[in-house]
């Protein structure tokens, strides 16, 4: 058979299994109609004002990665937050690599490696499975923003924002034997940048481009998503496939290490689309207030409001939900064939950079099948004490003169205990536990905290010193993932060669993932 033929075949075969056959667990829809299970067609179609908002929609073919924290559940209410919705919705849209790796919504692809310095926004346009490109056409790239949750300010934060990407590349496909080329009929506006290509450049390549490298605060940041717009000239409509994601890079911002994450596939259009993608579980997704993230990305915002977290006179454990806005992402009017696309009004955050830089022009996609779903979600709860719990000062060593001959017996005085704390927020990561308590300053240096895969805190304990009382944060890393741990802490005050400790706090349960 010719090899052209084989391969066509090959990918309609792909297609048909991937859109209509695809091995995954089918949901039920309740009697109750609070959760329903919707085809494509469906959910793809379904707006807030097709069910009650308190109704639950999902995908009957979602498919968890091996690291997911996204289960593809979407309240009716969620339905206009492009950000939520990038992690959960089927694809609008597919390639051919899409359908060689077995995504058709978002995926958590890897994770941020040890020696990863650096993050990086990118963007991918491939052309649409089953569809021809266009001879010449245009692709218009507005601007790239991403964001991280910081742990310590309890908000989200920018950490890169573009007018437009720093580098414009086509990469050959597969990803195995790539070769980059550099895009040189590229026009650099205001708010975008109006990108030149034809069928013989682009056809079964990929159009790659990034934002600025930023700085990982690994102790510090929790989460992270990123955006960018696209949308194209009215000729390659229905044409190109539109995704995203984050790259780890190394201190000098050159080398991929690891791709964070991939977005669901989304169909390009003459009208602006935002291409969102995060690994926010959607657990955690209200309590972190992520739907900010709209309003941050389409205006000038370049933190959110800090999350906050009230202060109990009981060490109860409590973490509150946000309110989530409904935020319109703008549209961008359709123009003519031969006419110029215009973008959005835009403001950047930061200054234009130079239109010739290539800071990175190395990307990584992961293509290899992911068929281990990970059913486990990071969650809190309060674990009551069934035991006795050290409730003893630990003792002050006195040091006592020798008593003889009738000297008199010197006692040094102790020092005072100091006061106990309480944890105020405690979420898993992957591998990693992030952890919030009350601060305490009199008569206190610094906490001690202890961590445990027994709750019993009998065997398996690891404990953690932090030497200055104003910290009230602290990320635990290199756990086991998938495991429950059991956390708690006390307050330390050393002083004269000294030391004194308050009774433990009582223990918060927390599972990684």
């Amino acid at each position: 058979m010719n090899k052209k033929i084989f391969k066509t075949f090959s990918t309609i075969i792909a297609a048909v299994i991937l859109f209509s056959a695809f091995p995954v667990t089918t949901y039920a829809t309740s009697s109750d109609n609070s959760s329903i299970t919707l085809d494509r067609n469906g959910i793809l179609s379904t707006t807030t004002e097709s069910y009650s908002s308190d109704t639950t929609i999902r995908w009957d073919s979602y498919r968890k990665s091996k690291l997911g924290v996204h289960d593809g559940n979407i309240p009716v209410s969620m339905l206009n937050d492009p950000v939520y919705c990038s992690m959960n919705l089927p694809s609008e849209s597919v390639s051919d690599m899409m359908i060689a790796a077995w995504r058709d919504n978002g995926h958590i692809v890897g994770t941020i490696p040890d020696s990863a310095s650096k993050l990086l926004n990118f963007g991918a346009i491939e052309d649409t499975t089953n569809t021809t490109l266009p001879e010449n056409f245009s692709v218009y790239i507005g601007k790239m923003k991403m964001f991280a949750f910081s742990s310590s300010q309890n908000k989200w934060l920018l950490i890169d924002s573009q007018p437009y990407p720093c580098g414009i590349y086509i990469y050959t496909l597969p990803w195995t034997t790539t070769v980059a080329t550099k895009c040189t009929d590229v026009s650099y506006h205001g708010s975008y940048a109006k990108v030149n290509l034809t069928r013989e450049q682009l056809q079964g390549n990929c159009l790659h481009f990034w934002g600025k490298s930023a700085p990982i605060e690994k102790e510090d940041y929790l989460y992270y998503a990123a955006c960018y717009d696209v949308w194209v000239s009215s000729n390659a409509v229905g044409t190109l496939t539109a995704t995203g994601g984050i790259d780890t890079k190394d201190a000098a911002g050159k080398n991929t290490l690891t791709q964070l994450y991939s977005t669901r596939g989304y169909s390009c259009t003459t009208t602006s689309k935002s291409i969102w993608g995060n690994t926010i579980p959607n657990s955690e997704y209200t309590k972190c207030n992520s739907s900010v993230l709209n309003q941050m990305y389409s205006g000038n915002m370049t933190s959110s409001p800090e999350v906050t977290t009230p202060e109990a006179s009981t060490p109860e454990v409590s973490t509150p939900e946000v309110s989530t806005p409904e935020v319109s992402v703008p549209e961008v009017t359709d123009s003519n064939n031969n006419e110029e696309v215009v973008a959005p009004s835009q403001t950047s955050e930061v200054s234009n950079t130079n239109t010739n830089e290539t800071e990175n022009t190395e990307t990584q996609i992961n293509n290899n099948e992911d068929t281990t779903p990970d059913n486990s979600n990071p969650g809190l709860t309060e674990e009551k004490e069934n035991t006795p719990e050290n409730n003893n000062v630990d003792p002050v060593t006195e040091n006592q003169s020798p008593a003889s001959n009738g000297a008199e017996e010197v006692k040094e005085t102790a020092i005072p205990t100091p006061p106990t704390t309480n944890i105020t927020l405690a979420i898993g990561g992957y591998k990693s536990i992030i952890l919030r308590w009350k601060k305490q300053s009199s008569n206190v240096s610094g906490y001690e905290i202890q961590y445990s895969t027994d709750k019993s805190f009998k065997k398996n304990v690891d404990s953690v010193s932090i030497n200055k009382y104003t910290k009230t944060n602290k990320v635990i890393s290199k756990l086991k993932s998938g495991k429950t741990y059991y956390v708690r802490i006390r307050t330390i005050n050393k002083k004269d060669n000294k030391t004194a400790n308050s009774n433990w706090s009582k223990k918060v349960k927390v599972k990684t993932w």
